[in-house]
């Protein structure tokens, strides 16, 4: 077991991605891959190109840079030159397979506003705080700096851990291979980051930003924020204040900024100890909770158990008996390698719903508790991957 501090898990330490290549237009992006898979039941070099030329109106040379960008949403990867789409894309798919049109539109951006969060959502928030004014960018990223590298601080006394600290959290360039996924945004042209030779004041918070951040970045999140309606009229919206709400109340509320801890499926899937208190690890169904809330408007004082998605275990075990199948066979090259529905592609797949259906979902650990206690239809085996393995008693 490493500590975070150590491990090579940079996007536990800072939430941002550095692409301006697929960035535009995301939430119809990871729509149209969705369909991909739905429909051809595998995402290959062909289908794949097709979607890059066709649907996306962008040239078959970009197909790298896309692979690239949509694993850093975590939605896929490719391994051994085949494209393998992870948990977010095939909850997408499970949502479009169940929902008409119109719906899932609502849904895939609960799916999308996840891997934004998680990928890059302590960049997103803390513009979005600013209702995207830039005289205020610079002020706040250097709040949210320095809040959050005191924060490990407090936690780790040894100079050379708090050095590797104070480059990371930071919004420079890392100068890397240009395929290494975690290439840091425009910034600064100098040699910089974790690997980085240069000789720095670890008690220096400051954010130094170019002229050519200014111009790509932040539009990037604007549109991110116009697209899921967390930002119209030229201010954040209600919805964007639920979100930024929502998210802070998970961290410190003192906080002037915007910071999304680990969360306790990181951990787990790293196999990753730390030496932060258990109250500042996330729990990924509190994070998905302030999602739905955020798009449901589920904070209103009349919220009652008719606003609840799922009622009791026979309500969860009729659903996992509805979308294991479903899930097993949504790619036909792992159809004999699957054997049981992941956890946290429930969790998403009743995110997606929970925002359609305007209810909540924050009873479904405690459901989850009594699925493991009854021991009746569906078997519950622990998973690192995905917090839960489920499968139907056959």
């Amino acid at each position: 077991m490493a500590d975070i501090a150590l491990a090579n898990q940079n996007t536990l330490l800072i939430r941002k991605i550095g692409y301006s290549v697929g960035l535009e237009d995301t939430v119809n992006r990871i729509a149209l891959l969705t369909e991909t898979l739905v429909q051809d039941k595998e995402l290959r070099d062909s289908n794949f190109n097709d979607l890059i030329v066709n649907k996306f109106g962008r040239k078959e040379s970009t197909k790298t840079h896309f692979i690239n960008f949509f694993s850093s949403l975590d939605l896929l990867e490719l391994t051994n030159g085949r494209i393998v789409p992870h948990e977010i894309l095939n909850a997408s798919c499970l949502l479009r397979n169940d929902l008409d049109d119109n719906d899932f539109k609502e849904a895939v951006k609960g799916i999308t506003l996840y891997t934004l969060l998680i990928s890059d959502g302590e960049l997103f928030l803390n513009l979005l705080s600013t209702g995207f004014k830039k005289d205020q960018y610079l002020k706040q990223l250097t709040n949210y700096r320095k809040e959050k590298i005191q924060f490990f601080y407090n936690h780790y006394a040894q100079k050379s851990i708090k050095e590797k600290i104070h480059k990371i959290i930071d919004f420079k360039e890392v100068v890397t291979n240009d395929n290494n996924i975690n290439k840091g945004p425009l910034i600064d042209k100098k040699r910089s980051g974790p690997f980085a030779k240069n000789k720095t004041d670890i008690h220096d918070f400051t954010v130094k930003i170019s002229d050519d951040w200014y111009t790509k970045v932040p539009e990037r999140r604007k549109s991110w924020a116009q697209s899921l309606g967390l930002f119209k009229d030229n201010e954040v919206s209600e919805n964007g204040h639920t979100l930024l709400e929502g998210i802070n109340s998970l961290s410190h509320k003192t906080l002037s900024s915007y910071i999304i801890f680990p969360t306790d499926l990181e951990l787990s899937r790293f196999k990753l100890s730390t030496l932060l208190p258990k109250e500042n690890i996330l729990n990924v169904h509190d994070i998905l909770s302030v999602i739905t809330k955020s798009f449901s408007k589920l904070f209103d004082k009349d919220l009652t158990e008719n606003k609840t998605l799922l009622k009791d275990t026979n309500d969860l075990s009729e659903l996992i008996k509805h979308l294991e199948p479903q899930y097993i066979n949504l790619d036909k090259r792992f159809t004999k390698l699957r054997r049981e529905l992941p956890y946290f592609t429930l969790l998403l797949y009743l995110t997606g719903r929970s925002i359609v259906e305007k209810k909540n979902i924050d009873n479904i650990r405690d459901l989850i508790e009594e699925l493991i206690s009854e021991k009746k239809d569906v078997l519950v085996r622990k998973s690192r991957k995905t917090l839960f393995g489920l499968t139907t008693k056959r």
